[in-house]
């Protein structure tokens, strides 16, 4: 099953903090909301998640990449360690 994110516009409702930050990259908790989203369509039972977004929201493309630097850094912290390995795991998906 596949889901599908519309995760397009320019937040204009949320300026001034989407002047900086995409709408779907807000924090909500400790987490973005984008990736609230993503997990619970993969609890769901998605085995594949489109985010369909508009130009300029390289940032969306960025988190769910995983970084081999970040990822040798905090080999040693667990906590953080387990949080990074989660959200590679999503991006791998």
């Amino acid at each position: 099953m596949k889901a599908i994110i519309p995760a397009a516009g320019y937040g204009t409702r949320f300026l001034p903090a989407t002047k900086a930050v995409p709408k779907e990259m807000l924090p909500i908790g400790n987490k973005p909301a984008l990736q609230w989203l993503v997990e619970e369509a993969l609890s769901a039972g998605a085995d594949e998640v489109i985010i369909v977004t508009s130009p300029g929201k390289n940032s969306i493309r960025k988190y769910f990449t995983p970084d081999p630097t970040l990822t040798q850094l905090v080999r040693a912290k667990p906590a953080i360690r387990d949080e990074l390995e989660k959200l590679d795991a999503l991006s791998a998906k």
